[in-house]
């Protein structure tokens, strides 16, 4: 009589299958995670560029409906604008108005990211033919300045410890925030008060 000697059957993977899933697994770590970086980063620009344009935005719609400081400005006082103010390798800006030559309300406003700042300034009258090209203001600062009544903005040159400026003429003007992995993005404003955001200038 023949003995019946149990068979026992063994599931799950040879040391080859899993070699293969782990590398293919690697393999996709290594194309998809620094795009998924990169990303990011680019996001992050994009992020601290528009949180920028909405401010520029908001200069020009206070300056448009008039309201001004009850403390920093009398009855008498007129109205010059609502303000922005840059500096190149700045992860910050100023906003604020003006009644005759007094700055109110003024508030330093960092940048959404920490990693990003303002790192230019162009004239892009140019545009949409490019390239802009860039120029530094030699005060120091650029203050777009929404003009209440006229409409319209005002560039400034502008220095701030004797807040004073001259006027830069140019049709259009483009903000560069950029990263420190090169990844840019550009706030395009117009003399006639047009705000754009684009990737390129």
């Amino acid at each position: 009589m023949k003995s019946k000697i149990p068979k026992f059957w063994h599931f799950g993977f040879t040391l080859i299958e899993l070699l293969v899933v782990f590398s293919l697994a690697v393999i996709f770590a290594v194309v998809t995670i620094p795009s998924y970086i990169n990303f990011n980063r680019e996001q992050e620009v994009k992020q601290s560029a528009l949180f920028l344009k909405s401010q520029i935005r908001k200069a020009q719609n206070s300056s448009l409906s008039g309201e001004k400081s009850t403390t920093s400005c009398t009855q008498s006082d007129v109205l010059t604008g609502f303000f922005v103010e840059l500096a190149v390798n700045q992860k910050s800006f100023v906003y604020g108005g003006r009644c005759g030559d007094i700055d109110f309300n003024k508030t330093t406003l960092k940048l959404p990211s920490s990693n990003t700042k303002i790192s230019g300034f162009y004239d892009a009258t140019s545009l949409p033919t490019p390239p802009c090209s860039a120029f530094t203001p030699g005060n120091g600062s650029l203050r777009l300045n929404y003009r209440p009544v006229a409409k319209g903005i005002d560039f400034y040159d502008w220095n701030s410890a004797i807040a004073s400026g001259s006027n830069l003429n140019y049709g259009k003007i483009a903000i560069k925030i950029s990263d420190a992995n090169a990844n840019d993005y550009f706030i395009i404003i117009s003399s006639g008060g047009e705000i754009y955001d684009t990737a390129s200038c």
